[in-house]
């Protein structure tokens, strides 16, 4: 079989590379998926090339894991690029096109190549047109990089807050479809003790949709009862002699249960 020891000789002078930043875009595949594939690929052979960009992976990281283990042969085809960021965007579209994903997933992705995507952007607004291999449309990044993720802007914006600042247990509970990125968003306009109540009560099994609306609503009849106690109050010493000290606190009270929010 003279073409499969080409193939063979081919792979061992030219074995593909593995670029950790490239790698990194890839979304894991998870165990079960990983354990589909790999026995597809044993029984069947790999039926899909690896693509390289320069010899690095940029589609088959599991394919090559799985083949170079198994001792099995594989095909590659070379794609053209002008640098890593183009490579990186067609990786980000590819991915995005091809799996499975939720909300939060796409936007994980895409949050992986943002600086690539607005230097693309602002190249694209320098030469007033737009070449490149990925479409970015027209406005502002945030706009493009919702659309990217298909969602809008501000739920890309809320996504990512949810990702920096949201604890690990509500995030989790997003990326399992358990809660949605609004409703995780709602829990960080929560003081830090609701949140982390949230939190405690989800890894102590609870669901997380019936947790958030609980520690919402109980932390809503508070504000009710503080702000009916502040209106009070506020009335009562107007009433009394108008105070610009006791104004003062009073404002700054009601500033702090806004900000609370």
């Amino acid at each position: 079989m003279p073409g499969l020891r080409e193939n063979l000789e081919e792979r061992l002078s030219h074995e593909p590379v593995i670029d950790a930043e490239f790698q990194a875009i890839i979304p894991p595949l998870t165990p079960d998926e990983f354990a589909r594939l790999e026995a597809s690929i044993v029984e069947e052979g790999c039926r899909d090339a690896l693509i390289l960009w320069n010899n690095i992976i940029i589609d088959g990281h599991n394919r090559y894991k799985i083949c170079t283990s198994h001792g099995l042969p594989y095909r590659t085809k070379s794609m053209e690029f002008a640098g890593r960021k183009e490579a990186m965007l067609w990786m980000l579209q590819n991915q995005l096109a091809r799996r499975n994903l939720n909300d939060i997933q796409r936007v994980e992705i895409v949050r992986k190549c943002e600086a690539a995507v607005k230097a693309q952007a602002e190249q694209r607004m320098l030469a007033g047109k737009a070449d490149s291999c990925v479409n970015l449309g027209k406005g502002r990044a945030t706009d493009e990089l919702g659309a990217m993720a298909k969602i809008s802007a501000s739920t890309y914006e809320h996504a990512t807050a949810v990702l920096d600042n949201a604890p690990e247990a509500v995030v989790n509970a997003v990326r399992n479809q358990e809660l949605s990125i609004d409703a995780a968003y709602r829990v960080l306009t929560l003081p830090s003790e609701a949140q982390q109540e949230i939190s405690s009560r989800i890894l102590q099994g609870e669901k997380p949709r019936k947790v958030v609306l609980e520690v919402r609503k109980q932390h809503e009849q508070y504000d009710m009862r503080y702000w009916n106690a502040l209106i009070k109050n506020a009335e009562q010493a107007v009433k009394k002699a108008p105070n610009i000290e006791d104004i003062v606190t009073l404002l700054n009270q009601a500033i702090k249960i806004l900000e609370a929010r």
